[in-house]
């Protein structure tokens, strides 16, 4: 199946993420991972996008080049570039895996906020633009943002997203002494059969933003959050 969506408009326009609505119509912009530490302790996390290729984890050049309205293409830091349209091109979105890195030597809760915007080629006189268009609904990226029927102790990124558009991993974590980190899922393999390929016209951008806070009073103080999203309790 192909999909077709209205071209919202050939100038460039701001990303905009409500807490109602994920409809999004503006390109993303370059995206460092964003870290608030509180005043005490060692907190740092940090995110790994690659995509699963034929058991290969593939890292370098993912990122979304773009191309200006005078021919020169500049790269957006931190923006991915996420194929639609072919099962053989090795950024195609079933590949695509995220990882989320704890680094921490104290106790540290963390959250993420994925931002994606879709985009359409078209030609105009000798050249392609590209730009953003009106996108409907949010892809449908297996993110672990299910409690584990077997394992209730396994922390997972409980989706707060309408309210404030992070997800919130249930648990605080640092990192394991030997390897110096520790990684959790954020999202995993897409999931089989679900996905309806668009026309090679169409590609998104995907980026996040992760903050990372010490246990003890980070989320009260720079969150300003006095109870955990998932289930109201205090934080410990």
């Amino acid at each position: 199946m192909t999909k077709s969506l209205l071209i919202k408009s050939s100038a460039m326009v701001i990303l905009i993420l409500t807490t109602l609505t994920i409809s999004i119509a503006g390109w993303l912009t370059t995206m460092d991972n964003k870290v608030d530490s509180a005043t005490l302790g060692d907190v740092s996390v940090s995110v790994d996008v690659y995509f699963l290729y034929q058991g290969e984890k593939i890292r370098d050049n993912i990122e979304f080049v773009a191309e200006n309205y005078n021919g020169q293409s500049f790269t957006k830091q931190g923006v991915y570039r996420v194929n639609l349209s072919s099962v053989s091109n090795v950024q195609f979105i079933e590949y695509l895996r995220v990882d989320v890195i704890v680094s921490s030597k104290v106790d540290t809760y963390l959250r993420i906020a994925p931002y994606e915007q879709l985009t359409i080629k078209y030609p105009s006189g000798n050249n392609t633009i590209e730009v953003a268009i009106v996108q409907e609904q949010r892809m449908n990226f297996n993110y672990n943002n299910t409690q584990d029927p077997l394992d209730l102790t396994k922390p997972y990124f409980y989706d707060n997203s309408e309210q404030d558009g992070f997800y919130y991993l249930t648990d605080k974590v640092k990192r394991d002494e030997l390897t110096g980190e520790k990684t959790y899922s954020f999202i995993g393999a897409f999931p089989p059969g679900t996905f309806s390929i668009y026309e090679e016209r169409f590609s998104l951008q995907l980026g996040f933003i992760v903050e990372a806070v010490q246990a003890i009073q980070g989320p009260e103080i720079n969150w300003g959050l006095p109870n955990r999203p998932w289930d109201e309790g205090e934080w410990t």
